[in-house]
């Protein structure tokens, strides 16, 4: 309590009694948890606990076993809603047979979710805020300027992964082991900021570093910032030392950015695209904030999926190199647009990670605009958190026996080398890995060029394995996989994976 007060009456002058401060202060903090702990009694709480006023325990519970919450809430209520207490508030779970409520709902929103959150209206947060500006200025760049992939965007992709690539896997023809985390974290951040920046910034390790741990601060700052009531953000979001950092890190980057001259020389970027009326350097951090860290993990996680396939001595690593080799060769060496839809191998097994490791367990985040009623009749107030259990991508009732096997070919029609008709870039009811409706994923295509490119890249030149140990621990799980690692509704690419490479 003193150092709320102290926090409170840190540059004001104030003639009010401390005894009156302090009762106002504890006042706000009953409120606060009164609503959160009754604000929805008709739905039933997965992770709530008698006692547990603080919810220190539902969200340890969450941190540590949010895969296993959602299973028992679903088996425990069927196919009713129910809520989860999580690190960033609370949340309603909706079954799979709600998709298409949700996705047509025209009260549920997906940017002001993300916005309100993260904290998009607090200084420091505008890199996620950007994203439910009315004016649009993120959404429509990438809808309208960063989906067509033309082919000088697809040649930077290309160009820029060469040159990541033979620095960090280098020439050697004996196999060594490298940390693809690592290398997967900068290889995403150069590709997509010689796009969304130039190729000058994407060079820059200061612009690199700031785009790169932007996003990562930014959810630290949200969880520092979240832990306060509501009331009370507005004041201690100055104090909180994770929000100093997202502040001093735009600040920086509008440093660097005005060093640089904000990249108008270079063409093909998001500073040639941008409305006029934009912010330059939010936009630019509002696109890292969106991409860097979801694409990597998608890339890191195919990856490691193929490397298993090729220390087991699967075909599809051959078949892969192969495919990739054609396509280049008709288009006399280079990516164009006509080569992406032909690479139906490289989109099969990128979907196939997709579905066993799509970003989170939940889907379809909403925030409710105003009061709705949930389709088993219970009405929810204005503000409250919506999401569908995914658990659908992975279930043996819609994918059969081997539904937790990494299998591509499931992708394909029977019989027959040509894909089916969902594409990578699409959705379906048992696919939504990208979300669904009017709020699907709008840099999506950008993400498919990005992944069939740096995967190319890396097969066409190098040989990938995993470390022996990793892949008799895998080998045993009998998925066919790396397993993810959970951390709440984040489905992580195991990090600690060993890969070895070298050159072909």
């Amino acid at each position: 309590m003193n150092r709320i007060i102290t926090i409170l009456l840190a540059g004001f002058e104030t003639s009010l009694p401390i005894g009156t401060i302090s009762i106002a202060v504890l006042a706000i903090f009953l409120s606060y948890f009164v609503w959160h702990q009754y604000g929805c009694p008709r739905i039933s709480c997965i992770n709530s606990y008698a006692g547990d006023w603080s919810r220190k325990r539902a969200r340890q519970a969450f941190l540590e076993r949010g895969q296993q919450l959602l299973a028992e809430g679903a088996k425990r209520y069927g196919d009713e809603p129910f809520r989860i207490i999580t690190t960033l508030g609370e949340r309603i779970i909706l079954p799979k047979s709600c998709i298409h409520w949700v996705e047509g709902h025209s009260d549920l929103d997906h940017q002001a979710q993300v916005a309100e959150e993260f904290m998009g209206a607090y200084p420091g947060f505008e890199g996620i805020g950007a994203f439910n500006d009315p004016n649009r200025f993120v959404i429509d760049l990438v809808k309208k300027k960063m989906s067509s992939l033309t082919a000088p965007m697809l040649s930077t992709f290309y160009e820029e992964a060469i040159a990541v690539l033979d620095e960090e896997f280098g020439d050697s023809n004996e196999f060594r082991r490298i940390d693809w985390a690592v290398i997967c974290s900068r290889l995403t951040s150069r590709i997509s900021a010689a796009i969304f920046a130039g190729g000058i910034l994407a060079k820059d390790p200061r612009w690199q570093n700031v785009t790169q741990t932007y996003t990562s601060n930014l959810f630290q700052a949200c969880r520092a910032l979240r832990a306060w009531p509501a009331p009370l953000r507005p004041i201690v979001v100055w104090y909180l030392k994770e929000c100093k950092v997202c502040r001093d890190q735009i600040a920086e980057a509008r440093k660097i950015l005005a060093e640089h001259q904000f990249g108008t020389a270079e063409r093909d970027t998001a500073f040639t695209w941008m409305d006029p009326r934009a912010d330059p350097v939010i936009v630019q951090l509002a696109l890292a904030a969106g991409a860097l860290h979801t694409t990597s993990q998608l890339l890191n996680q195919a990856l490691l999926d193929l490397a298993y396939a090729a220390s087991d001595g699967q075909s599809v690593v051959d078949q892969l190199q192969k495919e990739f080799g054609t396509c280049l060769e008709a288009s006399g060496g280079k990516i164009l647009p006509s080569t992406l839809p032909k690479m139906n191998i490289m989109e099969a097994c990128i979907k196939e990670t997709q579905r066993l490791k799509p970003q989170t367990l939940t889907n379809l985040d909403r925030l409710a605009l105003k009061a709705v009623v949930l389709p088993n009749g219970v009405r929810v107030p204005k503000g409250t958190m919506i999401s569908v259990n995914q658990a659908t991508m992975w279930d043996a009732d819609t994918w059969g026996e081997d539904a937790l096997v990494w299998d591509p070919m499931r992708w394909f029609e029977p019989g027959t080398t040509e894909l089916g008709r969902e594409r990578l870039v699409n959705s379906s009811d048992r696919h939504f890995a990208f979300g669904k409706g009017r709020f699907i994923c709008p840099g999506r295509l950008l993400v498919n060029g990005e992944l069939k490119v740096a995967l190319g890249v890396i097969l066409d030149g190098w040989e990938v394995r995993l470390c022996k140990e990793d892949y008799e621990e895998a080998k045993k799980k009998g998925r066919g996989r790396v397993d993810w690692v959970p951390f709440g509704f984040e489905m992580l690419a195991d990090g600690r994976a060993g890969v070895e490479v070298r050159r072909r």
